[in-house]
């Protein structure tokens, strides 16, 4: 990941819906992984649980699916009835790792280019409430440079796509426990992205 030339990578879910991308950076334990599922099993399309490539040129989201590695602890958030995710347990050499593997049908998976229209740094605490909180543009483009992989290979490049997204795309940090509360908070964001951009073209 680190000498990654093509594409500007970041720790990051994503996801998307008719064509609008939202990326969810973050660390190991932010529940980035339980997120994306949860979201693919709503109807979004995968991009990724755990690299958000984006292209130097455009800064549009390209597709790096995987099989989500989601543990243990949140198989049982995730929906079974009626679920597209086909989750199994998966062995590592003679011990079983406590874990699995589930890659979403063809039809949920991105086959294609998206742009980004929304940033949200998750973090799943058990018990809390879901909050969030939007980021001041200084804020969000040092939390993305943090977060990715590859940022010193080209600093100079890394530093003009960041700076292009974080005044483009609004950013937020998102605390929450209830995963349809974080849905419903994720489709609320870009419905009033897609707001913003109808108007825009009406100007």
């Amino acid at each position: 990941m680190s000498h990654a030339r093509r594409h500007f990578l970041i720790h990051a879910g994503a996801v998307a819906r008719q064509g609008s991308a939202a990326i969810f950076p973050g660390t190991h334990g932010a529940g980035k992984t339980t997120l994306v599922a949860y979201l693919v099993e709503n109807g979004f399309e995968f991009f990724s649980d755990e690299v958000a490539a984006l292209s130097y040129q455009t800064t549009s989201l390209e597709p790096f699916p995987r099989p989500l590695n989601i543990k243990a602890g949140s198989v049982g958030l995730l929906p079974t009835e009626g679920a597209c995710l086909q989750i199994e347990r998966y062995d590592q050499g003679a011990q079983t790792y406590e874990g699995r593997y589930a890659l979403p049908p063809t039809a949920r998976t991105a086959q294609g280019p998206a742009r980004v229209r929304l940033v949200l740094f998750p973090q799943y605490i058990a018990g809390a409430d879901t909050r969030l909180r939007k980021l001041p543009r200084s804020k969000a483009a040092v939390l993305l440079v943090n977060h990715a992989f590859n940022f010193k290979l080209d600093q100079a490049q890394g530093f003009d796509l960041v700076a292009a997204l974080a005044s483009r795309v609004p950013a937020y940090q998102l605390s929450y426990e209830k995963l349809p509360e974080a849905l419903a908070v994720i489709e609320n964001l870009l419905a009033e992205s897609h707001s913003e951009i109808r108007e825009s073209t009406m100007v």
